[in-house]
This record gives C-alpha cells, sequence and structure tokens, in this order.
C-alpha cells in the first residue's frame, strides 16, 4: 500500500511540472501579495499612530499572513474540483477502479502536486520574512508541533472539500459553491485576517467551529504564541475534527454512491 501512495505523490510531481509554468507565475506573485500586505498595514499602522494592534506588531503582521501563505500551501485541496469534473464529465467509473479509494488518491496525488508549490513558493516567502520582516524559525519542540498540525489542518481542508465535492451527485454543477467554500474558508480561518479582529461574539463561537483550525491554530503555533499545553489541546481538537469530517465525508460519499450505482451508470 504504501508503495501505491509513493507512485501517487510522484504522479503528482510529474503533474506538477507539467504545469510549471503557473508555478513559475506564482514564484513571482506570491512574494508580490506579500508586499502588497505590508503596504497595505503599514498605512494602517501609520493611520491609527498605534505601534501595536491587537497584539500585533508591524512586523508580527507581515509575518502572520507571511506563515498564512505557508500553511495555505501545505492545506490546500481541489477535490471538489476533481469530483465535479468527473461526475459531469462521466470519468467517475475509471476512478471507482482504481485499487485506492477516491479520497486517498486525490490526497497522495495533490501532495505530489503540492511539494512543487512548496518548493518553488514558499521557501521563498519565507525568505523574505525572514530577512525583511524579522520572522523567527521556530525551535524544534515549536517546528514539530507545527508540522502536525499543518498535517491535520490538511486533512480537514480535504474533508470539507470532499463533502462539498459530493454534492455535485444532486446538483451536477457547484462552481458557484465551491467558489463560496473558498472563499469563506480563508476568511473565517484568519486567511484574510487574524481571529483577533473578529467580534468577541464570534471568536467564542469560532472555538467550535472547525474554520479556525484549518489555518489561525497552526499560525499561532508557529509564531510561539502557545504553550506545550495549548499546542497539543489544539492537536487534540484538530484529531478529533479530522475524524468527525473525514467520517462524515466517507457517510456521503456512501449515500452519494448508492444514488450513483441507483442511476444504472
Amino acid at each position: 500500500m504504501l508503495k501505491k501512495y509513493k507512485a501517487l505523490i510522484k504522479g503528482g510531481l510529474k503533474t506538477g511540472f507539467a504545469y510549471r509554468f503557473n508555478y513559475l507565475s506564482a514564484l513571482i506573485l506570491a512574494p508580490i501579495s506579500l508586499i502588497i500586505y505590508y503596504f497595505l498595514w503599514s498605512s494602517i499602522f501609520a493611520y491609527s499612530g498605534e505601534i501595536v494592534i491587537r497584539g500585533f506588531t508591524l512586523n508580527e503582521m507581515i509575518g502572520y499572513f507571511a506563515v498564512s501563505m505557508v500553511v495555505g500551501f501545505f492545506t490546500w485541496s481541489s477535490v471538489d474540483d476533481w469530483l465535479e469534473h468527473d461526475i459531469r464529465h462521466g470519468h467517475l467509473i475509471v476512478a471507482l477502479l482504481k485499487p485506492i479509494h477516491f479520497l486517498s488518491w486525490n490526497y497522495f496525488f495533490e501532495l505530489g502536486m503540492n511539494i512543487l508549490s512548496i518548493i518553488m513558493e514558499m521557501i521563498p516567502i519565507l525568505i523574505i520574512a525572514v530577512i525583511f520582516f524579522s520572522l523567527k524559525l521556530p525551535n524544534i519542540i515549536t517546528a514539530l508541533f507545527f508540522a502536525v498540525s499543518i498535517f491535520l489542518a490538511s486533512l480537514m481542508y480535504t474533508a470539507i472539500s470532499f463533502c462539498v465535492g459530493l454534492t455535485a451527485f444532486w446538483l451536477n454543477r457547484i462552481s458557484g459553491i465551491r467558489r463560496m467554500k473558498r472563499i469563506l474558508m480563508s476568511f473565517l480561518s484568519g486567511g484574510m485576517i487574524p481571529l483577533v479582529f473578529f467580534p468577541s461574539w464570534y471568536q467564542k463561537i469560532s472555538k467550535f467551529l472547525p474554520f479556525q483550525y484549518l489555518r489561525y491554530e497552526s499560525i499561532n503555533i508557529y509564531l510561539g504564541k502557545y504553550t506545550i499545553l495549548q499546542m497539543s489541546q489544539v492537536i487534540l481538537i484538530q484529531i478529533i475534527w479530522s475524524a468527525a469530517l473525514l467520517s462524515l465525508g466517507l457517510l456521503v460519499w456512501n449515500k452519494a454512491f448508492k444514488k450513483f450505482a441507483g442511476a444504472g451508470t
């Protein structure tokens, strides 16, 4: 089974090289995005006249967005896009004949594709953030917690995308739903703005929702804002949410498959 996963990762990596122009363009756009964040927040800090806003200095805020982009590279999943495409174009039968479950196949194949993205986009972002914005590299313990956290976040993101993609069995076209999902998940996970800027009532509610554990908590772990006990609590909650969301996805998959098989396809 391990050999199959390795083969999928290699296949995804080869596919990524086939679209290397997209990664080369992203190599330019990613640092530009960070620069835009810098000028935006520089204006906000200058207008407010404050050195610290909601616990962040200017450099810490830019560091936050740099790490946010890094987490985004690891957690990204387009399984909903693949599902919609295969369902609409009748390719799902081929996918079902593969010896690996559709979700596992997609996860490891995209992992291979993301390796190139991580190398070509993440490294320049981190270098710029470390050199120009004083972003500190985490110690070994924090780095280990961060690695586990983003792995679990990637499982959660994939599970949510999988559930959204499964709606294509009933709705056929879900491009609008997919775009809404990406915007909402980026916003509610703290990808656009730290959750400390949200109303206090939402911050309380968000602790019982999966979204902040997709990005915000992983970023805070990297930035060293948590103790070992707090990091352990975050990991435990992510494990629970990963198991719950994956179970939900598989449950919906079974119902959708019955509908698919019942249609006589």
